[in-house]
């Protein structure tokens, strides 16, 4: 009988311990989605000033060479829809995943893998709105010969 109840508690703590590593590994996966998400946000966040110091240019060139306004009103849009790109993409972000010191706090497992669902959709996101604002500024560049 002791043997079985011995059996039966280092069952029960083999399977406490797989899920407490389970979780940890998942709790990792989502906090370095989460790393990488900022690392994109944090590099184009600077790039926001450049978005507007072009559009200014662009809208300056407007005035000067009316025959190729819509070439340049062109390209201010697709600033303006990155700035707003990145805009909403914070937004989003932020209602998704509210700031708080453990992202994770309180979630069993299944809820950690649902975050990190959600985290990996957000790194596609944060992805396509870096694409978006560098081949605006690139047009940008380009249209004005920088």
């Amino acid at each position: 009988m002791k043997i079985i109840k011995t059996l039966f508690i280092a069952i029960i703590s083999l399977t406490i311990l797989s899920c407490s590593n389970s979780s940890s590994s998942s709790s990792k996966e989502f906090y370095t989605l989460l790393m990488e998400v900022f690392e994109v946000h944090d590099e184009m966040m600077p790039q926001m000033g450049k978005l507007s110091e072009l559009r200014q240019q662009l809208e300056k060139k407007v005035e000067e060479d009316p025959m190729n306004a819509i070439t340049y009103e062109d390209a201010i849009t697709d600033l303006e829809d990155a700035h707003t790109g990145m805009m909403d993409w914070m937004k989003d972000f932020g209602e998704e995943f509210p700031y708080k010191e453990d992202r994770l706090e309180g979630m069993d497992e299944d809820e950690i893998l649902e975050s990190i669902e959600k985290m990996k959709k957000q790194k596609v996101s944060v992805e396509d709105m870096k694409q978006k604002m560098i081949d605006s500024m690139e047009n940008a560049k380009a249209i004005l010969g920088q």
